[in-house]
């Protein structure tokens, strides 16, 4: 799994994007390897996560 962050001037977490690592296969098409990559994305609950910036 990949996770990045985004922070603001002040140092507030503003996001998190999170995604499954899916190494794609060569006899498969490219839809077949998107729809697969969209599945496990699924599975795991990865996603955009926006966090409030108040303090």
């Amino acid at each position: 799994m990949t996770v990045s962050f985004a922070y603001d001037a002040l140092d507030r977490r503003l996001y998190k994007k999170s995604h499954a690592k899916y190494r794609d296969r060569r006899q498969a098409g490219p839809l077949w390897n998107e729809n697969q990559r969209r599945q496990l994305n699924e599975q795991l609950g990865t996603r955009w996560r926006l966090f409030d910036a108040v303090a």
